[in-house]
């Protein structure tokens, strides 16, 4: 007798629970942010895809207390943090 690998059949309908997000006219696509630390000051390079062109982006940059480290604007560029805080997710 022929035991399939799988609880369901896998080749046509739905058969786990579905979930639909909605999301604004304009929104972010995707997100890319590469940070660079060298004698204690931080070069945050970023690249923010929006689905549709807009006028301006704001990127702030904030600490854990909340309060903003840095500010900038663009879909693209860079921030540079002096002295930043460094963190591991382990050890966040």
């Amino acid at each position: 007798r022929n035991k399939p690998n799988f609880d369901f059949f896998n080749y046509a309908g739905l058969h786990r629970p579905v979930k639909i997000y909605t999301t604004p006219q304009t929104f972010i696509k995707d997100i890319e942010i590469v940070p660079e630390v060298k004698n204690n000051v931080a070069d945050i390079n970023y690249n923010v895809s929006i689905n549709e062109p807009v006028d301006d982006i704001l990127i702030k940059l904030i600490d854990e207390a909340g309060k903003v480290v840095a500010e900038t604007t663009g879909a693209q560029g860079s921030i540079k943090v002096e002295q930043p805080h460094l963190w591991q997710p382990l050890n966040a």
